[in-house]
């Protein structure tokens, strides 16, 4: 007699975040999407990730300004430099870089922490 495998709400989750995760790594050829991805790889809400990817799609829309992005996503201060940018008179791009930048610095802090470990 064969067993089905029994597919509970703990493992849809988890392929569900995996899924999202490898869909929003597709997209992300500008570099747009890293902190929403690193969201989802510290255990975020999908349906969080989910609102943020739609917020950045309005950013590149023109229907919201890049500055509320930031404000949304700047829960711990780490893009405290951006806003201050925008603040004074940066543009989206400087800040976008700065952005890329701050992602790229964490990312590489994560992998020395993991190595020494």
């Amino acid at each position: 007699m064969k067993r089905k495998a029994t597919v509970t709400p703990a493992s849809r989750n988890y392929q569900e975040r995996i899924s999202y995760r490898e869909y929003l790594a597709s997209i992300n050829d500008d570099g747009e999407y890293g902190y929403i991805i690193e969201y989802v790889d510290k255990g975020g809400k999908i349906s969080k990730a989910k609102e943020l990817v739609q917020m950045v799609q309005d950013v590149k829309d023109g229907k919201v300004p890049y500055g509320d992005y930031i404000d949304e996503i700047n829960l711990d201060g780490r893009y405290d430099k951006v806003t201050e940018l925008i603040a004074n008179g940066g543009s989206d791009d400087e800040a976008r870089e700065l952005v890329r930048k701050k992602l790229m610095v964490v990312s590489l802090e994560e992998k020395t922490s993991v190595a020494k470990n």
